[in-house]
């Protein structure tokens, strides 16, 4: 029953989403963006969370660092 809603924690705008975009020192896992889940999740909250200078980020993308402001990419190409 979980996974049916998961999205809803990724697309609420009440919540604030952590990326781990870089994995530990060593791993041999896939890319971040190479895996499903992960470039599901990161999609999703790129569509819902508000944009705004002022408060609490809603998105922080620890792969690049905790101190790091988190920076929206461009749309993704259909190529």
């Amino acid at each position: 029953a979980a996974l049916s809603r998961m999205q809803v924690w990724y697309a609420h705008q009440l919540t604030t989403c952590f990326f781990m975009t870089e994995p530990p020192a060593g791993s041999t896992a896939l890319r971040y963006t190479e895996r499903g889940w992960p470039t599901f999740e990161y999609q999703v909250s790129m569509l819902a969370k508000t944009w705004t200078s002022s408060g609490w980020p809603q998105l922080f993308d620890v792969g690049r660092g905790v101190d790091k402001l988190f920076v929206r990419p461009p749309p993704l190409s259909t190529e």
